[in-house]
């Protein structure tokens, strides 16, 4: 009797593998080449698994090691290393400029001078290229797509660190003004005038390496958030 139960039960795992199994092949099997599986539930668990992380599109791994999934974007998958990481390796202007000039310079010099109830926003109003990338102004404006995915990784980045929504208009407002400095201190002479105008800030453009901007970048959030209540 025995024996006859376990032949039963063996082909009934059997025909459950062959036929529920989502994969074809060995090759196919999330759980690599050669890998004996001891129950058909668990080709199912991991097939739904990769489905539902097939819902949201397809990822990218941070310099932390983790999935992000730039176009649907969760607040628990950002993290403040990964952006210093990644705004620090990043070049203004699309690398047209006479030195070496981070965006996290940028971010970090825009959270001095604006006041400090702006100040986080400040730092983090380019995060969003962290995860999606810079995109030169001109061409930004006549993709809708790529601004409709920027805007959902920003409600995410705010939602966590306790951001309002929309981005204040005083941010908006030194992020233009600095770009006077920044053309002073790092573009040649431009072909025609800017349709920017206006007073320079006071701030000092340096050129820091990857290394400190990423160092400065930190340390200015850590100072920031002493002062303000971030969502943990």
């Amino acid at each position: 009797m025995q024996d006859s139960l376990s032949r039963t039960e063996g082909h009934v795992r059997h025909h459950l593998f062959e036929i529920e199994s989502p994969f074809q092949d060995e090759g196919q099997w999330p759980f690599g080449q050669g890998h004996s599986l001891d129950c058909p539930c668990d080709v199912m668990v991991a097939e739904k698994r990769r489905r539902a992380d097939w819902h949201r599109g397809d990822w990218m791994q941070t310099f932390t090691g983790r999935q992000f999934y730039p176009m649907d974007p969760r607040p628990d998958e950002v993290d403040i290393t990964d952006i210093a990481h990644s705004l620090a390796m990043q070049c203004r202007y699309n690398g047209h400029v006479r030195r070496f000039y981070s965006v996290a310079e940028h971010c970090v010099l825009m959270s001095q001078v604006i006041e400090p109830e702006f100040a986080l926003w400040a730092l983090l109003h380019d995060a969003t290229e962290a995860y999606v990338g810079d995109m030169v102004r001109p061409l930004k404006l006549n993709m809708p797509e790529y601004r409709a995915a920027e805007d959902r990784v920003e409600e995410a980045i705010a939602e966590r660190f306790g951001l309002p929504v929309p981005m204040p208009a005083r941010v908006k407002e030194i992020d233009t003004a600095i770009l006077l400095n920044e053309r002073l201190e790092l573009l040649s002479e431009p072909p025609r005038p800017w349709s920017t105008d206006g007073e320079m800030l006071a701030v000092e453009i340096v050129g820091w390496s990857p290394a400190v901007a990423k160092w400065e970048y930190l340390a200015r959030f850590a100072e920031i958030t002493t002062k303000v209540d971030v969502v943990a």
